[in-house]
């Protein structure tokens, strides 16, 4: 060891030798792979433990125990994999289903709303404006009071059937 002065305080025995270290297996990996996998690291380590620790033939027992879980748990995250692209396609498809069913749904519920609303509307007209229009129209020579009254009838897709009576014209839903 050296003293502060730059003298060495001990000196090393010319007999004794520094005895090699047993050399280990270094792996060098992406820095990356480090990060993004902490399984393969800790089974590095495990492996390299593994080296010091037993024989040459458990450490092979070992190892290929290892390599064979990993490679299970590789097929494992394949069909884990496989099964969730499974679901979700199966669920896109549903919803895709789904949402074409609500579209064909909400167009036949307009349908039958917009149905019975012109049915309405037809009625209101039948029922209380064409009495009121031919009434309106009585000074209007004839075929102007057809003309005009069938022009807002077929606004309401409304045909009219005209007849001639005893009481005079008389207008007809046809």
């Amino acid at each position: 060891m050296a003293t502060r002065n730059g003298t060495l305080t001990v000196q090393p025995d010319s007999e004794e030798k520094i005895a090699p270290q047993p050399k280990g297996v270094m792996v060098r990996r992406k820095k990356e792979d480090l990060a993004t996998t902490p399984a393969l690291q800790a089974q590095a380590v495990a492996i390299a433990e593994l080296e010091l620790s037993f024989d040459p033939d458990v450490r092979l027992a070992m190892i290929q125990r290892l390599v064979q879980a990993r490679s299970e748990i590789e097929i494992l995250a394949t069909h884990e994999q496989k099964l969730a692209k499974a679901i979700e396609i199966g669920k896109l498809a549903a919803a895709e289903i789904a949402r074409d069913e609500g579209i064909q749904q909400a167009r036949a519920e307009y349908a039958i709303k917009a149905k019975k609303y012109k049915e309405s509307q037809q009625k209101q007209f039948v029922d209380i404006e064409l009495p009121k229009l031919i009434a309106s129209c009585d000074f209007l020579p004839t075929n102007e009071l057809k003309s005009t009254v069938e022009a807002f009838a077929a606004r309401m897709d409304i045909k009219l059937k005209w007849e001639e009576s005893d009481e005079g014209l008389q207008c007809f839903v046809a």
